[in-house]
């Protein structure tokens, strides 16, 4: 966590316009391919303040908005409605950033949550899977990407899913599908590495 500075005139104009001491908090942008949406903050056990952005947050940009120094959590969502949270954070007077990655995503708020580990290992060789798509056998519609960034050649993405039978769908960076339908997914587990011999023949 990084702490921003500001001299004391651009403190001191701070308080005279917002009638009350207020600190900077900045939000930056570390997911490679998700928009940051919405921004809240809230008391510890507190209610969640409304949206404190101005607009969305692109891969790589920050914004900033004004808080009450003291302690606080803050939550950030997604264009896909995944949420991240930076608790028990402290905000001084010299205010603080926040750098939102995928390591703070806040994995029991997420619709993937459950009991049975899915392993995906991209064995696709030059190229790398940019979407993970899992859902249930008999759902109509795919639903959200699982991955926050691409996974390369020879790496792994685990995700836990309830017991259940799903459809798996993987993406590579040149648009091409693989897919394995109806999979029984158990809490034992599930690993699958798609090669180039699984994919699509219809693309999708």
């Amino acid at each position: 966590m990084k702490r921003l500075s500001f001299p004391a005139s651009a403190a001191l104009l701070l308080l005279m316009s917002c009638g009350a001491q207020k600190a900077p908090i900045g939000v930056v942008n570390r997911l490679e391919v998700e928009i940051i949406i919405a921004v809240q903050t809230r008391l510890p056990g507190g209610e969640w303040s409304s949206n404190q952005l101005e607009s969305s947050i692109s891969p790589g940009v920050s914004q900033s908005f004004m808080a009450a120094p003291g302690n606080l959590e803050i939550m950030a969502t997604d264009n896909l409605g995944r949420t991240y949270i930076l608790s028990d954070a402290t905000l001084t007077p010299e205010g603080l950033v926040w750098e939102v990655t995928p390591d703070t995503r806040a994995i029991a708020d997420s619709p993937w949550a459950g009991d049975c580990a899915v392993t995906i290992t991209n064995d696709l060789g030059a190229w790398s899977i940019t979407r993970v798509l899992c859902s249930p056998s008999d759902a109509s519609e795919w639903g959200d990407n699982w991955i926050t960034s691409p996974i390369p050649a020879s790496e792994s993405v685990t995700i836990n899913v309830e017991p259940g039978t799903y459809d798996i769908r993987v993406e590579d960076n040149d648009g091409d599908t693989y897919t394995r339908w109806s999979v029984v997914i158990t809490e034992a587990g599930y690993s699958w590495s798609p090669t180039l011999e699984d994919i699509d023949a219809s693309g999708g």
